[in-house]
């Protein structure tokens, strides 16, 4: 049906011939999945164990590679959040121990950001980025209100800790502008092999750690992106 809605739509209305291919590709990506599992199905009714969890395999590294076709056709620019409109602290690393994990840390943890990037002013450089669970971690430990407000512990201090020192430092990747989603899973990934989970890419103009930040991309956004249909 889908492929003679395409070959109607070139026949006798060639302008919207794009939205017709973009529903042929959606359809494949939907269906994908779906023909995967039956056939892993079908192979596991006729065959023994050995062979079954060899068409399993298959089966996955077939999903495996319909999702990193997917990602190489996205490219950054279209995913990432703007740096302009992440919640972030912005200071350089001299003026950190003017900033309180009390109240400029723990009040963005209080309002549901997951994620806070630790920018230099202006926005120019990217020095790290803290999860919520740090965050928590760190407050529980030293012993610290939910609410924050009490001005006890530094921006420093905090980032100086060696439980956080270590993931705030080592566990990002960055890529350039011009990188597609499967270049961030692969940077993701390489830098998780550091040994800190990497759930965090940003992109810089030059795609170093020095460059000046554009946006942000998590792992989240990967999952929502290679998502099929």
């Amino acid at each position: 049906v889908v492929v003679g809605y395409v070959a109607r739509t070139a026949y006798f209305d060639a302008n919207n011939l794009g939205v017709a291919t973009g529903l042929v590709e959606k359809l494949l990506f939907a269906l994908l999945p779906m023909i995967g599992t039956w056939v892993g199905t079908v192979l596991a009714f006729y065959f023994t164990n050995d062979s079954f969890q060899t068409a399993s395999n298959q089966t996955r590294l077939t999903l495996s590679d319909a999702r990193e076709a997917r990602l190489r056709q996205i490219p950054v620019r279209e995913a990432m959040v703007p740096v302009s409109k992440i919640e972030a602290i912005e200071a350089d690393e001299p003026d950190w121990q003017t900033v309180f994990f009390d109240t400029d840390v723990i009040d963005l943890v209080n309002k549901k950001v997951g994620r806070i990037p630790i920018l230099a002013k202006g926005r120019s450089r990217v020095h790290g980025v803290v999860h919520d669970s740090i965050v928590k971690a760190y407050a529980w430990q030293n012993r610290m209100a939910p609410e924050g407000g009490t001005k006890t512990k530094t921006l420093k201090e905090f980032l100086e800790d060696p439980a956080v020192r270590d993931f705030f430092t080592h566990s990002l990747a960055f890529v350039g502008p011009e990188a597609s989603l499967a270049d961030v899973k692969r940077a993701m990934d390489a830098a998780s092999t550091r040994g800190y989970p990497c759930r965090d890419v940003f992109v810089t103009e030059d795609g170093t750690p020095t460059g000046k930040p554009l946006g942000l991309i998590t792992n989240i956004d990967l999952e929502k992106f290679s998502s099929y249909g």
